[in-house]
Order: structure tokens, then sequence, then C-alpha cells
């Protein structure tokens, strides 16, 4: 079976493949890759924080003030943790005016996570990595800590936030969603709600 493409009866998936470049003309959208190129009547851009088409057509920048700067990492042995799965926002003074976060991971891991407005970062030169571990080793939560082990490294990401108002998210057979329409919500950092439980 050729892995780089997997058919259903709803959807074709090309795996290892990029998007590169959309040309929309009134008759429809050609979207290109390394090896492949289709035309469709719409495309739904699901592409992240680094969308390509809503740079291209949209003419999206870096907002300061519309976007958080965030770090994320896996421990275990994280003690404390609700028994449902809930996710704990935590705004703790360390934090603000950002939020710190954890939540349940499959077998007992947590995903621990920071963030800040990214202008409040830039303004007063925040080392994030160190800020974490600040908050970690608060008397708030390093008896949580205590026995916890870092799993993963520590990754930076960006989390653009739907903190502004009027910001286009379509045009001409062009739809935008998730983090690549900037809908983050800017109180929680949340996306889209789950209500899975481990």
């Amino acid at each position: 079976m050729d892995f780089s493409k997997i058919a259903s009866p709803y959807a074709t998936v090309f795996l290892n493949n990029k998007v590169e470049d959309l040309e929309i003309s009134d008759e429809g959208i050609w979207t290109r890759g390394g090896d492949f190129s289709i035309e469709s009547k719409l495309v739904i851009s699901a592409e992240g924080t680094r969308t390509l088409l809503a740079k291209k057509y949209l003419s999206f920048e870096l907002e300061r003030e519309h976007h958080s700067a965030g770090l994320r990492a896996y421990y275990e042995g994280v003690s404390g943790m609700d028994e449902q799965g809930f996710i704990e926002l935590h705004f703790v003074k360390e934090s603000l005016p950002g939020y710190f976060w954890i939540f349940l991971f499959p077998k007992g891991q947590a995903n621990v996570c920071i963030g800040l407005l990214s202008k409040y970062v830039s303004q007063k030169n925040i080392n994030l990595k160190r800020l974490m571990q600040e908050v970690i080793d608060s008397p708030k939560f390093k008896h949580r800590f205590k026995n916890a082990r870092l799993q993963s490294k520590i990754l930076g990401w960006g989390l653009p936030l739907g903190s502004k108002k009027n910001r286009p998210i379509s045009c001409n057979r062009l739809m935008l969603v998730g983090d690549s329409a900037s809908v983050i919500d800017p109180f929680t950092g949340e996306g889209i709600g789950s209500n899975v439980h481990w």
C-alpha cells in the first residue's frame, strides 16, 4: 500500500506533503504542493499558526497584542490531578498577565504549559522557560511537582488569539479555521473544547 495517499469514502489524505501555493480564480481554486495539484471549489485552511494561505490572501501578520507566546512540557508524576480529567487554569502572580495550565494526558502524564501575551514578553524581555520553572517551584505548586519527571523537551509555540474584532477569516473560495483563523480563547488559551476523559 502506498501510505503517501490514503483514500476513504469521505476524503483522500496525502501524507508527507506540503501545500506550497494556491491560485484562486472565478472558476475554482488550485492547491499545489511537491507532487500534487488539486482543483476544487473551496479550500478550508487548518494550517495552524504558520498559515501560508492567510498571509497570501488575507494579509495576516503577527500582531503581538493579539498573540500569546506559550511553552509546553510533558511531565510524569504530577500529583493532585483531577480524576475526571478537567483542565486546570491557574492565574498566579508569577505568570500574570498570563496563565499557567495543567491537564491530564493518557497513562498519568500531564501537559504543563505557560502563556503570556507576546507584546508583554517582548517589552519585558521575559524568559518563559525560567518563568515556567518559577511557577512550578512556587509554594502553590512545588508539592505537586515534588516527584514529577520531565518527559519531553520544553517547546515553544505561538497562540493566535481571537481578541481582534473584525479580523477577516475568509475570502473568495477560501475559509480559515482554528489557529489559522486566530480564534484561540484569549482568556484561557484554549481552542476547541473537549469532554474527553482518559
